[in-house]
């Protein structure tokens, strides 16, 4: 024991933090212990790392936020319902991450820090956030559906006036919303109308 004394802590060699958009504390509902654990988050992609401290070397769990149906402030009141439904009274700064197959509960230890959270939450997505989110350049989404338009498309009768496939179109909206790197426009999956 005299000899950890004074002892620097040991540093985080494993997780790189700098390619993170959101870092901080937040409390975490347990999914089989319902008691709340202050947990260290790292937002990074289409992922929520978190951790028992920052320093930790490797993440204690990590929440996939490819498959993210709605992130709302409180308790939605019917959590496998496909969007948020009215919240239950929950504590202030409390918040809910929606996926297909849970519901996390978090809980900033602010109204503030709560709705920073559910932004950078948000901002994950491709439809319905800002282009100045997504970063510098063209989005990915813009350049895969301009390069499918001229390999497919400009040889297409009624290119710009027929419409497409609503089941086709919402598929390829939440294969972008899951990764739009990892998606392939062919003809075989969709038409350029899509």
């Amino acid at each position: 024991l005299q000899r950890n004394i004074g002892r620097d802590r040991p540093t985080n060699t494993e997780f790189d933090f700098t390619l993170c958009t959101k870092l901080g504390f937040l409390w975490k509902q347990g999914e089989v212990n319902k008691a709340f654990k202050r947990r260290y988050f790292a937002l990074r992609g289409k992922q929520l790392f978190y951790f028992a401290t920052p320093e930790d070397p490797a993440p204690k769990g990590v929440v996939d936020l490819r498959t993210v149906r709605d992130v709302v402030a409180g308790i939605p009141a019917d959590k496998s319902a496909k969007k948020a439904t009215p919240p239950e009274p929950a504590p202030h700064g409390t918040f809910t991450v929606l996926l297909p197959d849970r519901a996390y509960q978090l809980r900033a230890d602010s109204v503030g820090s709560m709705q920073e959270w559910i932004e950078a939450l948000h901002n994950i997505q491709v439809f319905g956030v800002p282009l100045e989110v997504q970063g510098p350049g063209v989005p990915v989404i813009v350049t895969k559906c301009v390069d499918f338009i001229e390999r497919v498309g400009l040889f297409t009768e009624g290119l710009y006036s027929i419409a497409g496939s609503e089941a086709v179109i919402k598929d390829l909206r939440e294969q972008f919303n899951q990764d739009d790197t990892a998606v392939v426009l062919s003809r075989e999956h969709c038409t350029c109308h899509d």
